[in-house]
C-alpha cells in the first residue's frame, strides 16, 4: 500500500511541478503552455536571462543574510546591505517578469490581433493556381535518392495530401533481426549531440523564423485549447547497414519543441494578415537538394542534415488477439490529428524509454523503439496509465516486446523528412475487452484521455495482410452508422501495405504474436 501512495504522490508531484503533460483544467493547460515556451527560450536562446535571474536572487539573499546576521556593522553597511537586497531580488524579478509577458518582439508586424502573423503549408502543398512554375520547390519535386526507397502518394498526383520516403533496405534488415545497434559518440557516450547543439546550426539563419514561429504556435494552442508542451525526444542521426549486413544508428538527444521548429518550419511559411505568404526563409531547411534535371529535388540521408531535429516517430497498427483491427479516434485535445480516426499506437519516442527499455545497456535502437510503441500502444487503449512511472507499468512493456514486430521506417516529407518507424502487433486480449478498458488514472491531477478505441467501425477478422488492406480501402472512411475522417498517418499505413516486403512483415507479426 506504502508503494502504491508513494507512486501516485510522485506522479502527481511530476504533473504539477515539472508541467510536461497537458491537463484537462483550461487554465493550467495554458499556464503550462506559456511556461515550456519560456523554458525552451531561455534555454535557447536567452540563456543570459537566467544569468540575471539566479544572480539577482543571490546577491539578494546574501546581502539579507548579512543584514541580518551582522550586528556590529555600521549605520551604513546595513543600508548597502538592504539597498542590494532590494536591488538583487528587484532585477530577478524584473528580468523574471519581462520573459514571461514578453518573450520577444514581433518581427515584422506589431501585437495587434489584426497585424499577427499565422502559419502555412499550403506554398508546400501546392502548384501555383495558373499552372505556372512556382518560386519554390514544392513536395511534387521531392524524388527517391536511390532504388531502395520508394516514395509513397497520398491523395491525388497533382495535389497530394502526403508523401513519404520508405527505406527498403532497413526493412530488409529487419526481417531476420530485430536489432538495431547504437554506434558510440567520439566521447564514448551514446549521444551525438543534443538539442542545443541542434538549434545553433540553425542560429545564424533561421533564428528570428524560429522565435516568431514558436509565439505563433503557442498562440494558436492556446487559442484552441489544444495541448503544446515541450519534452525530451531522442533523435536519429544516422541509420543504415554495415559491411557485415547488420542495422547501425547514431542518435542524440532532441526535443519536441526542437522538431517544431526545425523539421516541421521546413515545410512552412509565414502568412501575412492579407493572405501573402513569405516563401524565402524555411524551405531552406528542408533536406533535399537540386538534381541533374535542375528541376526535381533529391531527398537528402538522414546523417547529412545535422540541422534537423528528426525525432524519432512512430506508428503501430495493431489488431487484437481474435484478428480485429484496432483503430482509435483522437481527442480534440491534441495538436496534431485532432478529430481523426488514427492509428492505435502513434507517438514519438521518449528519452526515457532509452532507460526504461533496458535499450540503453544493450546498446540496441530497436529494443527501444519497440517498447515505445508498446508503451504509445497500451497509453492509447487503456492497457497502463497514461504518464506512469510505476516499475511495474515498465516491466509489463518490456514482457510485451515480442508482441511488436518492427517492420522499417519512412520519412515523412510534410514534416520536413521526420523518420516515422512502422510496427505491427497483435494484442493479448480479445477485441471487446480492449474496447471496454476505461484509462486508469494515478492522480487528481491527470492528462486527460488523449483517444479512445473506435467500437462503431465494421468488426471483421483479418489474417494476413492482403485482407488488412482490403478492410482499410473499404472502411476506412466509416459506414452508414459512423463517418471518419482518417489521419495521415492512416492513410500512408494502408499505402505502405501495399509494398510486398511491408506485407510480409505484418504476416511475420500476426503469426508469431498469436503464439506468445
Amino acid at each position: 500500500m506504502s508503494s502504491m501512495f508513494s507512486a501516485r504522490f510522485r506522479y502527481c508531484l511530476s504533473n504539477i511541478f515539472s508541467l510536461s503533460r497537458y491537463t484537462d483544467i483550461l487554465l493550467l493547460r495554458t499556464i503550462s503552455t506559456h511556461l515550456h515556451v519560456v523554458r525552451f527560450v531561455g534555454k535557447v536562446w536567452r540563456r543570459n536571462d537566467w544569468k540575471f535571474i539566479v544572480g539577482g536572487l543571490v546577491v539578494g539573499f546574501l546581502a539579507f543574510l548579512y543584514d541580518q546576521i551582522s550586528q556590529s556593522a555600521s549605520e551604513n553597511y546595513h543600508w548597502i546591505a538592504q539597498s542590494m537586497t532590494w536591488l538583487g531580488f528587484g532585477t530577478s524579478f524584473i528580468v523574471a517578469a519581462n520573459k514571461l509577458t514578453n518573450l520577444h518582439k514581433s518581427r515584422i508586424f506589431g501585437t495587434k490581433r489584426e497585424e499577427r502573423l499565422t502559419l502555412t503549408r499550403r506554398f508546400f502543398m501546392e502548384l501555383p493556381p495558373d499552372g505556372s512554375p512556382p518560386p519554390h520547390f514544392t513536395i511534387h519535386d521531392i524524388v527517391s535518392p536511390d532504388t531502395a526507397t520508394q516514395i509513397i502518394t497520398i491523395g491525388r498526383e497533382d495535389r497530394p495530401i502526403n508523401r513519404a520516403a520508405l527505406d527498403l533496405t532497413v526493412s530488409k534488415a529487419l526481417l531476420s533481426d530485430q536489432k538495431i545497434a547504437i554506434l558510440p559518440a567520439p566521447d564514448g557516450s551514446l549521444m551525438n549531440g543534443n538539442m542545443r547543439s541542434v538549434m545553433e546550426l540553425t542560429d545564424e539563419k533561421f533564428s528570428d523564423d524560429q522565435v516568431e514561429a514558436l509565439q505563433i504556435m503557442r498562440r494558436d494552442a492556446i487559442n484552441k485549447r489544444t495541448s503544446f508542451f515541450d519534452s525530451p525526444k531522442i533523435s536519429l542521426k544516422s541509420i543504415g547497414v554495415d559491411e557485415r549486413g547488420a542495422l547501425v544508428s547514431r542518435i542524440g538527444e532532441t526535443s519536441y519543441f526542437a522538431t517544431c521548429l526545425t523539421n516541421d518550419l521546413a515545410t512552412q511559411s509565414f502568412a501575412h494578415p492579407d493572405g501573402s505568404l513569405e516563401r524565402y526563409s524555411p524551405i531552406n531547411m528542408f533536406p533535399a537538394i537540386v538534381a541533374q534535371d535542375g528541376k526535381s529535388r533529391v531527398l537528402c540521408p538522414i546523417s547529412d542534415r545535422q540541422s534537423l531535429s528528426n525525432h524519432v516517430g512512430s506508428v503501430v497498427l495493431a489488431i487484437s488477439r481474435d484478428g480485429i483491427p484496432v483503430l482509435c479516434f483522437q481527442g480534440q485535445g491534441a495538436r496534431i490529428n485532432s478529430g481523426k480516426v488514427v492509428l492505435s499506437g502513434a507517438g514519438s519516442i521518449d528519452l526515457a524509454d532509452l532507460a526504461h527499455s533496458q535499450g540503453e545497456q544493450a546498446k540496441d535502437l530497436g529494443r527501444v523503439i519497440r517498447y515505445g510503441m508498446a508503451r504509445e500502444l497500451l497509453e492509447e487503449t487503456g492497457g497502463i496509465p497514461q504518464d506512469t512511472n510505476r516499475e511495474e507499468d515498465f516491466q509489463r512493456l518490456r514482457d510485451y516486446l515480442p508482441r511488436i514486430h518492427l517492420a522499417g521506417y519512412y520519412r515523412d516529407l510534410r514534416r520536413g523528412g521526420l523518420p516515422i518507424f512502422v510496427g505491427f502487433c497483435r494484442m493479448e486480449q480479445n477485441f471487446d475487452i480492449i474496447e471496454s478498458r476505461k484509462h486508469e488514472s494515478l492522480c487528481l491531477f491527470r492528462s486527460p484521455v488523449e483517444t479512445r478505441v473506435i467500437d462503431k467501425l465494421v468488426q471483421r477478422s483479418v489474417s494476413n495482410a492482403v485482407e488488412m488492406l482490403e478492410y482499410l480501402e473499404t472502411h476506412i472512411r466509416g459506414n452508414a452508422k459512423f463517418r471518419c475522417d482518417p489521419s495521415d498517418q492512416l492513410l500512408l499505413m494502408r499505402e505502405i501495405l501495399r509494398v510486398p516486403l511491408m506485407q510480409q512483415h505484418f504476416n511475420t507479426a500476426i503469426s508469431v504474436t498469436a503464439q506468445v
